[in-house]
């Protein structure tokens, strides 16, 4: 069907396309395996009605929210009572501050929340920690590899009576299944090459995607000049014809996959980078921005005027929702009334600027440094897209996983015919002592 420079162009593009195949078939492979795997795990959640504390949930909410010293919403929060409609919160504050200045005993007040714990309003503040029972200090590890995170001081605002102090270590994460397959995927245990290669695989991915479309329209536009022009066709044998047909189903939402899986792998190379630069330029020493605090000492007198202007703005962006956590802080220079609301699995947290009551973002000018290149905010969005959250029916959050399960799948198949077809090929060229590995 093919003839001149048509043909030419053809078997060039058949050659790139099998000799980037040989380089990254093996990432593919694990690609699509361990993607599955997580996809599977993941549907399996949401199908079972996994709660919050499930650690396959944990996982696929990691960073959603921020990073450590922004995110505010936790595991417990989907399933905790929200607080009285009818409550007079702004009296609430105003009755529990004091009595938590007083045990803080002249500490600076990180942040100041309202919630329902047992059933019961409480006043939970976070005084910067000093130190702790046997001398560890923020900042400074024991033997067990923890250092203070909080200390909090729990209060009835109903009542304006102290409760109880509540000393929270910030100590390594729990071991999760989720997050080891996920390490499996993106070869985080190659460490700085696993960036590298991730990169150049994802790059691969998509050269494959674009030669192997080009071939498919090639081959379409010379069958519609003999009138033949169905979208799908058997020839070539039941392997190159499924191959062809789910190539073609599959294209776009691989091209999807493949591009936000590139661009998070180059986030990852350029982390990387960055801090080996920030090492060798400061004595092998590095802060994560994002592990940093990023608080600032509370004002009591501005405190009122912040959860006023934290309800107004979330009566104003999600009225329907009930509210659940209410915590006032400022996050590097700004004043932020961070809101959980709404039910089960549903459950948001919503962050405002109670200057402007306006939402904000996980990216803003101000923030601390997240090292990434276009912020914190794109990449979790990137995340978003690649597991397919984008694909979501409305009340269906599964239905954008099946679809790129669906997409993990038909990569699998087409890395495994892929390679069938190549064997066959070069089996019959080897028989007629053309033993080489790569061929136009």
């Amino acid at each position: 069907m093919l003839r001149g420079e048509d043909k030419a162009n053809m078997q060039k593009l058949r050659y790139y396309h099998r000799l980037v195949m040989l380089l990254i078939v093996v990432f593919m492979i694990n690609y699509a395996v361990t993607g599955l795997w997580m996809q599977g795990m993941d549907i399996r959640s949401y199908f079972t009605h996994a709660p919050a504390s499930d650690p396959a949930m944990i996982s696929l909410r990691e960073s959603f929210n921020g990073p450590p010293n922004f995110e505010v919403i936790a595991p417990s929060d989907y399933s905790a009572a929200p607080l009285s409609a009818g409550a007079d919160l702004v009296a609430m504050l105003e009755r529990g501050l004091p009595v938590a200045r007083a045990q803080a005993d002249g500490r600076a007040l990180r942040y100041v929340e309202l919630r329902m714990v047992g059933g019961k309003p409480e006043l939970i503040a976070d005084a910067k920690p000093v130190a702790q029972p046997g001398g560890v200090k923020l900042g400074e590890q024991d033997a067990h590899d923890k250092e203070v995170k909080n200390d909090l001081f729990h209060i009835n605002p109903v009542s304006g009576t102290f409760l109880r102090r509540q000393i929270v270590m910030n100590g390594r994460p729990e071991e999760n299944f989720r997050n080891t397959i996920k390490g499996l995927h993106n070869f985080g245990y190659l460490q700085f090459a696993s960036s590298v290669i991730a990169v150049l695989a994802g790059l691969g991915l998509l050269a494959m995607i674009v030669t192997g479309t080009l071939v498919y329209f090639k081959l379409l536009k010379a069958r519609q000049k003999l009138k033949r022009g169905a979208w799908f066709w058997q020839a070539g044998g039941w392997w190159r014809t499924l191959h062809r047909g789910v190539s073609v189903a599959a294209a776009l939402f691989l091209l999807v996959i493949a591009a936000s899986g590139t661009y998070i792998s180059f986030e990852g190379l350029f982390v990387r980078t960055s801090i080996e630069i920030y090492k060798m330029n400061h004595g092998g020493q590095f802060e994560w921005g994002p592990g940093t605090d990023a608080s600032a000492p509370l004002s009591d007198r501005d405190l009122p005027a912040m959860l006023t202007a934290t309800l107004a703005a979330q009566r104003a962006t999600a009225p329907d929702q009930p509210v659940k956590v209410i915590r006032l802080r400022y996050y590097s220079t700004m004043a932020q009334g961070v809101v959980v609301s709404g039910t089960d699995n549903e459950t948001q947290q919503h962050v405002y600027n109670t200057a402007t009551r306006l939402p904000v973002t996980e990216t803003e000018p101000g923030y601390p440094e997240s090292h990434l290149p276009l912020g914190w905010q794109m990449h979790q969005w990137a995340k978003q897209v690649h597991r397919g959250d984008y694909l979501a029916l409305p009340g269906s959050t599964v239905s954008g996983h099946l679809v790129h399960a669906l997409a993990g799948l038909a990569l699998l198949y087409l890395c495994l015919s892929g390679l069938e077809m190549y064997y066959s090929m070069w089996k019959k060229r080897r028989d007629t002592g053309r033993a080489g590995l790569t061929w136009k």
